[in-house]
C-alpha cells in the first residue's frame, strides 16, 4: 500500500516543502567538523580557544572562533569545565568523626587495603550516586599517571602558554 507524499506529511505533522529539502553541507565544513570531533573526543575539556590552534596545527584548518562555535554547537559539543559546586560534600557538625585507621600501614601488596567512596552525578531529573570500591596498591596506577604527565606536557595545549605544550615551550619542541 503506496501513501502519499501529501498524506505522509499530514500523518508526521510537517510541511510538504520539507520533505523536498535538501540541506547544502560544505566540504570544508565537514572536513572541520570531522577534525574537531576528533580533537574533542581525546579533549573533551577543550573549548574553542583551544580547538583553534589544535586545527591549524595538527590539521591545517584555519577558521575563525565564531565559526569554531557554531560548528561545536551544531554538533551538540561543549567544552567540559568544573562549574560552581554544590557543597554536597560538606561534614554535617553533628556527625561522628572516625579515626583514620590506616596512618602508619604500608600498602604492600593487592588485596591488602581497600577504600570505598561515593559521589553524586548531577543528571537531568535530579543526582545519581555513583559509588567505587578501590583497591589502594596504587602501583598499576602508575601507568596511566605515566600517559597522564606524557599528554599534560606534551599534547595538552595551556592558555597561559598561548595555546602551545609546555614541551614546545620548556623543551623547545
Amino acid at each position: 500500500m503506496d501513501i502519499s507524499l501529501l498524506r505522509q506529511a499530514e500523518l508526521l505533522d510537517i510541511s510538504r516543502s520539507s520533505i523536498y529539502y535538501n540541506p547544502i553541507v560544505s566540504e570544508t565544513d565537514i572536513r572541520a567538523m570531522n577534525a574537531i570531533d576528533k580533537i574533542y573526543t581525546n579533549c573533551p575539556f577543550y573549548g574553542h580557544r583551544r580547538i583553534k590552534p589544535e586545527l591549524k596545527d595538527e590539521y591545517g584548518i584555519e577558521i575563525g572562533k565564531k565559526k569554531i562555535i557554531a560548528l561545536m554547537k551544531k554538533m551538540g559539543l561543549a567544552a567540559i569545565y568544573p562549574q560552581k559546586k554544590i557543597s554536597l560534600s560538606d561534614p554535617n557538625k553533628d556527625h561522628r568523626k572516625f579515626p583514620y585507621l590506616l596512618r602508619d600501614t604500608p600498602i604492600l601488596r593487592p588485596n591488602h587495603v581497600w577504600g570505598t567512596d561515593i559521589t553524586y552525578i548531577r543528571m537531568r531529573d535530579g543526582f545519581a550516586y555513583l559509588a567505587a570500591i578501590l583497591d589502594l596498591n596504587f602501583s598499576e596506577a602508575d601507568a596511566g599517571l605515566r600517559d597522564y604527565f606524557k599528554f599534560y606536557n606534551e599534547k595538552r595545549r595551556h592558555q597561559s602558554l598561548d595555546y602551545k605544550t609546555p614541551a614546545a615551550i620548556y623543551l623547545k619542541k
